[in-house]
């Protein structure tokens, strides 16, 4: 058996005396703190929940305000900045530039190089370390493709709505199904209009983001806009001197948005400010500019023009509309030129007028159209070579139509316009107009609803094409006979004694070149360019080749060609130059020669064409050669030996000739 304890331990609940009697002391002192530190207790909650609730401190807690996050869309006071958009372009043209591998658009991390909050508009302060800035790309009128370009539809030499190929009729036939046949064959569904200016994406300056101002100072007084046109509301007039804060450009950089004299923001054209005194951001390549308007944001205004700006309509690919095709007389085409080239229309049914052809041709839709010198405007069918119509004139005419929608427009000998429906019969002439004792220099141009005519009394006319070619403005310019007019963004550029941009909506003079004394070829506009935004080259009477900065006129390089061009045309990367008896090839960056041909006639037509690779060159003797862009190598010619009175026009794989015995030739390049 276990033992027993012979010391129970006392039950704590039968102390013994002494014990009782330290306890009950004990328990008399504690109980009364407790009871006061209950009281201290229920006092300061009491008071925190005051604290709190009736907010018995000694004011309201400040709150963080976050700036407002930048956006793609406008905001009121104009502080929208680079579309996210346009992230993808933006990496092509880092790529072309650098050499670097393109880089992942999706690509999310922070940018290493930020702008400093001194350099930022109030609205952006603390979203740069948010977005990835990329530089971008913009095509403007040339021949390679922006997101918009892409899906815009364009004519194809293998998708002509035409009838099955017959026999030529005779004349009566023809002129009776003209009406009904021709406005089909003639206008192609053009692609959707963009107004202008729209925020397609442009070319910043590579390998560093946009920075939010520019310093400037302004060169004269100026007039500031709503927006960036001279068809918004005037907002503002800055004196000359004026130091300003740019935020901001439109696509081509012709606009700038300035900010903010008497708390009024506003567009003025760059040309009227000297931008100077900034740096580069940090982390740009070495040799970008602090200065350069491409540190700036795309924006465009939220406000309507006063009138609604014109559109323009995009060219189909098929189609040669104007004397340099397009309106920045590029004479780009997208085309090989591949050889052979041989006649693409049977040989015993060659396209022929009652008399020997006087104007260049012009190809829109499925017509090709020339005038004759007997005194008719001939329509015929692009691949077969019948004749669709024929359109008396009464007088003749000289220089290549220039069409749009709806009407082909013709300037004739004695200097009277005709705007005439693509039909024969008496209902297509639409009107007729005679700018007093004038006779025409050049080809016409176009731009959205203005034709622009150039006169041998030295005077550039603007006339509104679908309303009767009722006056819109004139310049007169001293000098020599003025070239054909180029077209930029919303500059006109007029050459003659010397070279002037002018608004190509107002007339108002923008830039003059203080250098070129005499003009010898009609300007070549470009965009995106090599060095600016938009580039401008123009070769003067001494055979010096000029590369401007189309915006504002500064010089990005000439040089000295030994010869004499006459005519210029440009690709992606060179400039070419054409004059009696060479051909030759510079670099767009520095303007060095990079070779020089000779040719077999001293005559060249109009100047190169540039197709994708190739150049397409003719003499008026006949002579019509294929060269290699790389190194001006001739790799094909085409059969013709008659003596022609143009260039040519091109479409697709088809080049069209017309001579001075009456016939229009239609070749085709190799399948």
């Amino acid at each position: 058996m276990p033992c027993m304890n012979r010391h129970p331990r006392q039950n704590p609940a039968h102390p013994t005396n002494g014990q009782s009697r330290a306890v009950r002391s004990s328990a008399r002192g504690i109980l009364p703190l407790a009871f006061v530190l209950l009281i201290g207790l229920l006092a300061l909650a009491l008071v925190g929940r005051l604290f709190l609730e009736r907010r018995l401190a000694l004011g309201p807690t400040p709150t963080i305000t976050r700036p407002a996050v930048n956006t793609d869309t406008p905001t009121v006071d104009f502080r929208a900045t680079i579309n996210s958009a346009e992230s993808k372009t933006q990496i092509a043209y880092r790529a072309a530039r650098e050499g670097i591998d393109t880089p992942t658009p999706e690509a999310t991390a922070t940018p290493t190089v930020t702008a400093t909050p001194a350099d930022l508009p109030p609205t952006a302060t603390a979203t740069q370390s948010d977005t990835v800035f990329v530089p971008i790309i913009d095509v403007g009128d040339l021949g390679t493709s922006t997101p918009e370009q892409t899906a815009a539809p364009t004519a194809s030499p293998d998708a002509i709505d035409v009838e099955t190929p017959t026999s030529q009729p005779d004349e009566a036939t023809q002129t009776a199904i003209a009406a009904a046949t021709a406005t089909a064959l003639l206008f192609t569904p053009s692609p959707t209009e963009t107004p202008v200016p729209t925020a397609t994406p442009t070319q910043p300056i590579a390998g560093a983001p946009p920075v939010a101002t520019l310093q400037a100072v302004t060169k004269s007084p100026i007039l500031v806009y709503a927006g960036p046109s001279v068809l918004y509301a005037q907002v503002n007039t800055l004196p000359q001197g004026l130091t300003v804060r740019l935020e901001g450009r439109s696509p081509s950089g012709e606009w700038v948005r300035a900010c903010c004299v008497n708390n009024v923001d506003g567009w003025a054209r760059q040309a009227f400010f000297n931008i100077s005194g900034n740096k580069a951001p940090a982390g740009a390549p070495p040799d970008a500019k602090g200065d350069d308007v491409r540190w700036l944001a795309l924006q465009q205004s939220n406000v309507a023009p006063l009138t609604p700006l014109p559109t323009a309509t995009d060219i189909p690919s098929a189609d040669y509309p104007l004397f340099r095709r397009d309106s920045g007389a590029t004479a780009r085409v997208a085309t090989e030129f591949r050889p052979p080239i041989s006649y693409g229309w049977p040989r015993d049914n060659l396209s022929t007028a009652a008399a020997g052809f006087t104007s260049p041709p012009a190809v829109v839709g499925s017509a090709v159209i020339a005038a004759s010198a007997d005194s008719h405007l001939y329509g015929f069918d692009k691949t077969i070579g019948n004749q669709i119509f024929k359109i008396n004139l009464g007088a003749t005419v000289e220089y290549a139509p220039a069409i749009q929608d709806p009407y082909i427009y013709l300037i004739d000998r004695t200097g009277e316009i005709i705007a005439l429906r693509p039909t024969g019969g008496p209902d297509a002439v639409v009107w007729r107009r005679r700018l007093g004792n004038f006779q025409p220099s050049t080809a016409m141009n176009i731009r959205g609803d203005t034709l622009f005519v150039t006169g041998q009394n030295q005077v550039l006319y603007a006339l509104y094409r679908l309303d009767n070619g009722r006056d819109r403005w004139n310049f007169s310019a001293d000098g020599l006979r003025l070239q054909y007019p180029t077209i930029g963004d919303q500059l006109i550029y007029a050459g003659n004694a010397k070279l002037n941009a002018l608004d190509v909506y107002s007339g108002t003079k923008v830039w003059e070149d203080p250098l070129i004394s005499g003009v010898a070829g009609p300007p070549v506009y470009s965009r995106p360019g090599i060095i600016a935004l938009a580039e401008l080259y123009a070769v003067d009477t001494a055979g010096t080749i000029h590369a401007l900065d189309a915006n504002t006129g500064g010089e990005l390089w000439r040089k000295a060609s030994g010869y004499r061009p006459s005519a210029l045309a440009v690709d992606e990367t060179r400039l070419y130059a054409a004059g009696p008896g060479f051909v030759s090839a510079q670099d767009r960056r520095t303007g060095n020669e990079l070779w020089r041909v000779p040719f077999a006639d001293d005559a060249i037509l109009g100047g190169p064409i540039v197709g994708n690779g190739r150049l397409l060159v003719t003499g008026i003797s006949g002579i019509v050669q294929v060269l290699n862009v790389r190194d001006g190598q001739v790799v094909g010619s085409a059969p013709v030996t008659e003596s022609l009175v143009g260039p040519p026009a091109v479409s697709g794989g088809w080049i069209f000739l017309a001579a001075r015995n009456g016939r229009l030739y239609g070749m085709k390049e190799s399948e």
